[in-house]
């Protein structure tokens, strides 16, 4: 076989192979913005506060992608705990909705600046679709904790965001990479 026709070959079966690899994943894609209800926390202020909480997570906003389709405002994810000794293993953070699905922390930091009055967390995890979303795996997942103070009023808002898979990621990239070869070659010819 001439090596022109080899690289063809080999391209051919690389886009193959990714686009397999693509259509397959069935993890769950998109945001979803939320807000927390009666945020409290243990210290006088952010910076020094130990154990922030909320007694609901309500969505505060229309979601992308997959979460495109859950309700405003009416979506209740239960509320939080959020241990900030413990972030390193996620803190012991959880949202869930019978409906939807469920996210559990598995590891998180502080996300500088910290003040008085502002404090950014970041949490890593997994989020396990619900019914909601039949057919579904549970995807890696981030979510983007930002809290607020003023005198002793306190208020968190969150993004649940999915992280893409780094399998389909990496085959995606073969699939590009297949057919730019394919497309470079038919240049040369």
């Amino acid at each position: 076989m001439k090596p022109s026709a080899l690289r063809v070959l080999l391209c051919l079966v690389t886009f193959w192979v990714a686009a397999i690899g693509v259509a397959q994943a069935d993890l769950i894609v998109g945001s979803l913005p939320m807000a927390g209800i009666s945020v409290s926390i243990d210290g006088v202020t952010l910076n020094n506060a130990a154990i922030l909480s909320d007694a609901n997570s309500i969505t505060s906003g229309t979601g992308t992608g997959d979460f495109s389709g859950i309700p405003i405002q009416v979506t209740d994810f239960g509320g939080f705990t959020l241990t900030t000794s413990t972030l390193s293993t996620g803190g012991g953070f959880s949202i869930s909705n019978a409906t939807y699905g469920s996210f559990v922390a598995s590891s998180g930091a502080i996300t500088p600046p910290v003040t008085a009055n502002f404090l950014n967390v970041d949490l890593f995890g997994t989020f396990t679709p619900g019914p909601a979303f039949p057919g579904d795996t549970p995807s890696p997942a981030r979510v983007h904790l930002s809290f607020t103070q003023t005198d002793q009023s306190v208020s968190a808002s969150m993004t649940l965001a999915t992280v893409p898979e780094p399998r389909t990621m990496l085959l995606f990239g073969s699939a590009v990479l297949g057919l730019a070869g394919l497309l470079r070659h038919k240049r040369m010819v």
